[in-house]
Order: C-alpha cells, then sequence, then structure tokens
C-alpha cells in the first residue's frame, strides 16, 4: 500500500488530504489502516459472497447445468433464506480456490504470474491477492503484484502496462 501511494505521489497525485496517508519530505512513511478502511468503505456486507438468499453472482459461480445458484459455504446453508437452496459439491467448491493447487505434486503452476488488486477496491479485501501473491513468492514463482493507487474492481485500467509485461516474458 504504501509503494502504491509513492508511486501515486510522484506520478503528480495530490494525497495532502488524506489524513490516513503519512508523508514525510516527498515520501509516504505510513499508511493509518483504519482511515484507509473508512475511505475505501465496504460494497458487500457479510457474508458478502456466499449471500444467505442464494442470489449473488458468486452463488451463480456455483451453480451447475440442473441448479442456477448454490451455497458454497456451511454457514449460508445454515442460515438460508431461498427456497430449496442446496450447498454446492466439496469438490466444486475446492476446484474455485487455487491455493490448494499451486506449487502441488500433479498441478501444473505457471511460473509467471501478474496481479493486480486496485487499492480502492471494496468488493475483494486486498488480503487476497497479497495472499495468493505471497504463497506464489515463497514457492520460488516469479511474481509482479502491485495495488494501482485508488483504482475500484474493475481491471482493464492497465492494458499497456499488461502487454509489455506480456512480450517481455514471451521471449
Amino acid at each position: 500500500m504504501i509503494a502504491s501511494a509513492q508511486t501515486a505521489l510522484q506520478a503528480g497525485k495530490d494525497l495532502s488530504k488524506l489524513s490516513w496517508v503519512t508523508i514525510e519530505g516527498n515520501k509516504v512513511s505510513d499508511i493509518d489502516w483504519a482511515g484507509y478502511l473508512v475511505y475505501c468503505g465496504r460494497k458487500k456486507a457479510a457474508p458478502a459472497f456466499d449471500a444467505i438468499d442464494n442470489t449473488s453472482g458468486e452463488n451463480n459461480e456455483f451453480g451447475t447445468q440442473a441448479v442456477d445458484n448454490q451455497h458454497f459455504t456451511a454457514f449460508a446453508q445454515a442460515h438460508n433464506t431461498a427456497s430449496g437452496a442446496t450447498l454446492a459439491d466439496a469438490v466444486l467448491v475446492k476446484m474455485m480456490n487455487p491455493m490448494g493447487y499451486i506449487g502441488q505434486a500433479g498441478a501444473t503452476t505457471s511460473k509467471l504470474w501478474r496481479i493486480r488488486h486496485g487499492t480502492l477496491d471494496s468488493d475483494t479485501a486486498n488480503a487476497i491477492p497479497t495472499i495468493l501473491a505471497t504463497k506464489l513468492a515463497n514457492l520460488g514463482f516469479k511474481v509482479d503484484f502491485a495495488l494501482p493507487w485508488d483504482r475500484p474492481h474493475s481491471g482493464d485500467y492497465d492494458l499497456d502496462e499488461l502487454f509489455s509485461w506480456i512480450k517481455k516474458n514471451a521471449k
């Protein structure tokens, strides 16, 4: 987060109005997480992804050909408010999380990773991509990880940089 703020500051972004960013000289030295969380806000209420009414996009992701939306946590299923809601098969749930496969015998893990997560993304906690990047790096994979400053949950904000990264690594 500090590196992201520093990059924004060096690019001419005025961070002086952000009381949760500490700048000493021309260097970002600290981030007050409580202030940052207020600034960023929360887009989804808990439970954010496995909606107890079984209507989230994530519930749909766990659907099948026969069942449109399914719960994927025991909590949501236990507190379900939707008629006839079912719990997704545990194998399907496991398949949706790459963490159990990275670096495992029998799994092919890409050697190169480019992970971006905007600092203003209130759909997904920045811990998620940070944990993924850390696991990959700890296992020796090459990880290009950044938190682009003030970017929401959008994704196509740095296509030129992405294509440059692809060209550099495709050689």
